[in-house]
């Protein structure tokens, strides 16, 4: 079912070219009804804290995306990679759990750590191959391009007990903090800024327990 009114099958369409509703009514329905009871239950818990576990024994790296941030602007959200291409600011925390006690250490990136690339750095052009006649006109820039910002310091803030910041220098791909914290939950704040004004939190946030 796609947008409460398109039927496909699967099974013998998978391309999804025959939309097939008008001949499944009972069908559409029913779907349609489960898709209602899942979200209701979904908005239900919407404001509840549900915190990602940190440190566990047989998972030593977890990694926090601006996806799952706890946004404090309203649709200030960057879920694709064609918002970090162009620097889109969202400003929040993580619900964190910690699992064990130890030292941990936050990899601040704006990049994908595969990519690469500077924090403060541009991408000129295509850094990735991809098929420009199967991209959707006006998709171009979840491929290619990259704004420079003038970060300078990254700052790692969980709860009023802890606050680190290191400069971030020009050729830096990420800026690392490390903390020791005990077993517990946790808000994590990790945020990129500069001298200018700039001011977001990092795209992504690696977290290892090293000790």
């Amino acid at each position: 079912l796609v947008h409460g009114r398109e039927l496909y099958d699967l099974a013998t369409d998978p391309e999804q070219r025959r939309d097939v509703a008008a001949a499944h009514p009972e069908l559409v329905a029913r779907l349609r009804e489960g898709y209602d009871q899942w979200w209701d239950l979904c908005r239900s818990g919407i404001d509840a804290e549900v915190p990602f576990p940190v440190g566990d024994r047989l998972e030593r790296e977890s990694l926090l995306r601006s996806h799952d941030l706890r946004n404090e602007e309203e649709l200030a959200v960057v879920w694709n990679q064609a918002q970090v291409r162009r620097g889109e600011r969202c400003v929040g925390w993580w619900e964190v759990e910690i699992q064990a006690a130890g030292t941990y250490e936050f990899e601040l990136r704006r990049w994908p750590r595969e990519a690469g690339h500077r924090i403060c750095g541009e991408i000129e052009g295509a850094d990735v191959a991809f098929r420009p006649e199967g991209v959707a006109p006006g998709a171009e820039g979840y491929y290619s391009g990259g704004v420079a910002i003038a970060f300078d310091t990254a700052t790692l803030i969980l709860g009023p007990d802890v606050r680190r910041s290191v400069p971030i220098g020009p050729e830096q791909a990420s800026a690392t903090l490390s903390v020791h914290l005990e077993p517990g939950p946790r808000h994590v704040r990790a945020i990129l800024s500069g001298a200018a004004g700039e001011y977001c939190a990092a795209y992504y946030v690696h977290v290892r327990r090293t000790a």
